[in-house]
């Protein structure tokens, strides 16, 4: 979960991106520049060092703004992140942008967690039933654990249903403690 000042980061920078219609380009910006950043623990490094001043950092994000073809407005947001100290958790402050395009598109994320992966059509039924269950689009995530044996458990916002074998197996056995 987002911190309240990612929030703030957030929706200042989804106003803007609503304001300037490019609110997709900056999430794809957003993701590219993550990526980079995945790639290579040299640069977060040099961004992150105290030991560098800004001017140089600040060169070096403009310039990798370029060759990643980003935005402006994108890359402003990630200088304001690091003049501010923020780039060690550029991550959350994307997740809390995500959060407030999904809130102001009306879709709520969920998570699936199953012991196999489960195919499209399972999926895409899942989601149906999910938003129509919630009255919002429902965007599912998904993740396998062997220890469920079988079954689903889904968490969409703060809702947990859990009908997965590991949970019923354990009810089974708490009942069978108390008698």
């Amino acid at each position: 979960m987002a911190s309240s000042r990612a929030r703030r980061y957030a929706r200042a920078l989804t106003q803007v991106a609503v304001e300037e219609g490019r609110e997709t380009r900056v999430q794809e910006d957003l993701d590219s520049f993550g990526t980079a950043l995945e790639a290579s623990p040299e640069l977060v490094e040099t961004l992150m060092s105290p030991a560098i001043p800004f001017a140089p950092k600040r060169r070096i994000v403009e310039e990798l703004g370029g060759r990643l073809s980003l935005a402006e407005i994108t890359v402003n947001f990630i200088l304001v992140l690091l003049e501010n100290g923020r780039i060690g958790e550029y991550e959350e402050y994307v997740e809390a942008f995500t959060e407030a395009m999904d809130r102001r598109a009306g879709v709520v994320r969920g998570l699936v967690t199953s012991a196999r992966g489960l195919d499209s059509e399972v999926r895409n039924r899942l989601e149906e039933v999910l938003s129509e269950i919630s009255r919002a689009r429902v965007r599912l995530s998904y993740e396998e654990d062997e220890s469920l044996i079988g079954g689903l458990r889904i968490k969409v916002g703060s809702v947990i249903y859990d009908g997965s074998i590991r949970t019923q197996l354990e009810e089974v056995r708490r009942r069978i403690s108390r008698d």
